[in-house]
């Protein structure tokens, strides 16, 4: 991937994360008096279940196929990172979880050949 498409990437990226952040400082002003890591506070709810394995995904996909590192650019989304480290440290998330060899190999056939074809992951 070029410099203008690494830029790109992590443009959207940026973007998206302060989009959520957003969405999750609002959810936590209204929920439970903001306490608890979750968006219903304490409570681990289905939209948790929904999302754990997209927010496991993100940690392996980008640096595998866009070479960012996705714990590092969490980083100043405190509020976002706070969410997806509960959602990945949930214990019915860690028990469930695809593991990495398998989320690399599903992106690789359903995604890069359609996406990403000149992406670094993609020419092994």
């Amino acid at each position: 991937m070029g410099e203008v498409g690494a830029r790109n990437t992590m443009n959207i990226l940026e973007s998206s994360l302060g989009a959520l952040e957003d969405a999750l400082n609002q959810i936590t002003e209204v929920s439970e008096g903001g306490s608890g890591d979750f968006l219903l506070g304490d409570s681990f709810s289905l939209a948790e279940c929904i999302a754990a394995p997209w927010v496991q995904r993100l940690f392996v996909t980008l640096p595998y196929f866009r070479s960012v590192d996705f714990r590092k650019t969490v980083l100043p989304y405190k509020r976002t990172k706070k969410w997806m480290d509960a959602v990945r440290a949930r214990s019915s998330v860690t028990v469930t979880k695809c593991p990495e060899d398998e989320i690399v190999a599903a992106a690789r056939r359903y995604y890069v050949s359609y996406i990403s074809p000149g992406s670094p992951g993609a020419m092994e």
